[in-house]
């Protein structure tokens, strides 16, 4: 993950299939998985019931580095910030407790650009593949926080994602 790189597949499935079996007798969402054509096919045979619906949030790559390299978390208690939106009081400094502000390895511009490629190879094919199926939709997440919610819980009501 440091290095941009997918976690493997047979890991995230077993990680998935167990919460699934625990915890999805009403629906989950996933963020993130699958993120290619095999961990769609796993999903499928597991979902006991529940076909998957997809929301692919659009976002241009720029805002993304942005966001996600402004992103800093506590090495003392684990609170979150980020340098977009939630800035800390004082810069690099913890509100709570005073610990420092770092960036995740996975965090920094060059890793967030591998990512992006990565998702561009393996990733966007199941755009297609959950397009086909019917259950697939977009919004664009580029607006702010609440504006992109209520996308996202109207693109899920459409009778077209979810037949």
């Amino acid at each position: 993950m440091n290095a941009g790189e997918l976690v493997p597949d047979e890991l995230v499935a077993q990680i998935v299939g167990r919460k699934l079996a625990r915890d999805a007798s009403k629906g989950i969402l996933l963020d993130g998985f699958p993120r290619n054509l095999a961990q769609a096919t796993y999903l499928s045979r597991i979902s006991n019931g529940f076909p998957p619906v997809v929301i692919n949030l659009k976002l241009e790559d720029t805002e993304v580095v942005r966001r996600l390299n402004g992103r800093r978390h506590c090495a003392g208690c684990g609170s979150i910030y980020n340098l977009c939106y939630s800035e800390p009081l004082k810069e690099g400094v913890c509100d709570s407790c005073g610990g420092e502000l770092v960036l995740r390895p996975d965090d920094r511009e060059s890793v967030i650009r591998e990512r992006l490629r990565v998702y561009r190879d393996q990733t966007q094919p199941l755009v297609d593949y959950y397009r086909t199926e019917g259950r697939y939709g977009e919004v664009e997440a580029s607006g702010a926080i609440q504006e992109v919610f209520d996308s996202i819980v109207q693109t899920m009501s459409r009778s077209d994602v979810r037949s």
